[in-house]
Parts: C-alpha cells; structure tokens; sequence
C-alpha cells in the first residue's frame, strides 16, 4: 500500500551554506565571492571581533554597528545592494519586528567582545508573495560580496583603545533550489544622504536614487554621528503637478506609524519608537503591485521640514527598499 505522507512536503529544498569571512581592513575594502545557480532566500552577516581597552573612553551610539561603512552585492559588476551597517540593521529590525543582535563594547580588557548580526534579506518580507523576490543567481557569472570598513574611532573614542585582528563578517546565505517560476523581480537596496542640515528649511530635498518601483524607505536622521529625534519635523514625499503621498506628517507620528504596522519589539507606540530612525511603506494590503512606481512617476521628491539645532556634524539619509525585473538567464 503506498505510503501517503510521500505526497506532503517536498524534498530537501533550503540549504544554508557558510560562503565565508571577510577580514576586517580599514585600508581597503575586503571581498567574498558568493556561490552562483540557487535562489537565494537570505545572508545573515554576522560581525565579531574584539577591542583592546586599557583606559575607557566612549561608546559610540549602536555601537559596533559603525564598523561597517557599507555593504555591497555585486552581480557581474552592476550593484545590486549598496546599504550601510547601521542602516540595514534597522531595515531589518522594522521589517522583522524584533531588534537583532548587537552587543557593543563594555570596560576595559584585552579582549572587550562586539558582536552584531545583520540579516540582508532577498524575500519580499510582509509581503502578499515574498518568493516574488528570490534572488536568482543563475543568470550571472560572478557575485560578489564586498565589504567597506570605518576605523574602531566610529564606534569608540578618546581612551585608549586598539581592534584586536581577527575582527570581521562571517557571511552564511541561505538558498533554496525550487520556485524559478515564482520569481519575478530582484529587490534592491540603494541610498542617498544629505550632510548640509544647517538651517531651518520648509523645503529640504533627498534624491530619490535609480531604482525601480519603492517598497518603502528607512529615514535616518543623525547629530554628532548619534541618531536624533529634532532635526525632521515633517516628512512629505510629492510627485508631478505637487501630487501629495505624504504631505507635512510630523515625524512622531511617521515613527508611530512604522511602530504600529511592523509591530516593532511588540508594536507599543509611543515607547518603541527607534530614536531617530523611521520606516516609510509605500505599499497597500502587503501587495507589491501597489509600490511607488519611481520611473513611470514624474519629478517624484522627498521633501522635510528640518530644524538643525545644535552640534557639529547632521546627517540625514534615505535608505531605499525596491525592486527591479529580473534578468533573464542567457540560453546555454
């Protein structure tokens, strides 16, 4: 008699294979070649290391995040992924709806641990159909991995501190073998980011890069390198003839709104919110035919009302979540 449960599941399909580490190396940035033919789901990036502390100085907000200037991903030279550390960690942690790891450094010793986890996803996260998304990667003869680097003096100043060697990411990616037909697009990570926040302005402009339709995008606002919730007030995003998608949304409410929808670290709003940090979805229903799309939509503009306040240094960046068709494999 056949055996029923023969019928249910599937074979072996998702794999998760260790594709290597890439050494910490503030001079240049280090590269890992990633393997070409599945459907890849995920890559966890996970940072280690430890700091030589003899006399304690300061710790450096979301610490040891800022070790990582950017993460890159590479498919036959065109860039696919361009995202900073401490950018796709909150990406993550709205998408996700729990904050990763992240484990900065505390005293002193002669081996201080760091330690944070970043997960760069392929899948269409709290979307209707998130296996429109998997990266295929059998279209392409090479895919890199590239990695570009901060000094320890973005996550840690003043005392006397040194990055012990043996710092850096170990990359796992997770694939799986079936559902070619189901892909129909690539997601995309791109950003843009002003540093000239020097006075008060109705009218400040972020640059929507090159990309395809928007999920959504991630605000950062940052004084003195430290995330900050005063320097946006509003958030409005306009297109052709001054059409409004958003129009004068006060930042706390942006926040809120973000806390709310992607139930981060148990959705409480009002106390959840990640200081100067917000998701923008621009999708409805979790359906992907509902983003922006930022080619066919004209003289399309993020606009903020913005206070600069005080120090030194204000930086505000857009990190944005898109997609593009996919390539279609060559014929062998």
């Amino acid at each position: 008699m056949p055996d029923d449960r023969v019928a249910l599941g599937s074979r072996f399909r998702k794999t998760v294979t260790n594709v290597g580490f890439a050494a910490y190396d503030v001079n240049s940035p280090t590269t890992i070649k990633l393997p070409v033919g599945f459907l890849w789901r995920m890559l966890n990036l996970r940072l280690t290391g430890s700091i030589n502390i003899s006399v304690a100085g300061t710790v450096k907000a979301e610490a040891p995040l800022g070790l990582i200037r950017k993460i890159e991903i590479r498919a036959d030279g065109k860039t696919i992924h361009s995202v900073g550390g401490r950018d796709l960690f909150r990406v993550a942690h709205h998408l996700e709806g729990k904050e990763g790891e992240i484990v900065p450094p505390v005293g002193t010793g002669a081996a201080v641990a760091i330690a944070a986890t970043i997960p760069l996803h392929f899948l269409a996260l709290r979307k209707a159909r998130p296996a429109d998304s998997l990266f295929d990667s059998d279209p392409y003869k090479e895919i890199v991995l590239e990695i570009t680097w901060a000094p320890l003096t973005a996550i840690y100043t003043g005392g006397t501190a040194a990055l012990n060697s043996g710092a850096g990411v170990r990359a796992v990616l997770e694939e799986t073998n079936d559902g070619h037909d189901e892909v129909t697009v690539i997601r995309t990570h791109k950003y843009t980011e002003r540093s000239d926040v020097n006075s008060a302005s109705s009218e400040f402009e972020l640059e929507i890069p090159d990309i395809g339709i928007i999920e959504g995008f991630l605000l950062r606002v940052d004084r003195d390198d430290a995330p900050v919730d005063d320097i946006v007030n509003y958030i409005s995003i306009e297109s052709e003839k001054k059409f409004d998608h958003w129009r004068q949304v006060p930042w706390a409410d942006a926040q809120r709104r973000s806390v709310q929808e992607f139930s981060v670290d148990a959705g409480t709003s009002g106390s959840k919110q990640i200081a100067g940090y917000c998701y923008v979805d621009l999708t409805e229903e979790g359906m992907l035919t509902t983003a922006l799309n930022a080619i066919a939509t004209r003289s399309l503009k993020i606009k903020l009302d913005v206070t600069p306040g005080g120090g030194t240094t204000r930086v505000i960046r857009a990190t944005f979540v898109g997609y593009e068709l996919k390539p279609v494999a060559e014929a062998a």
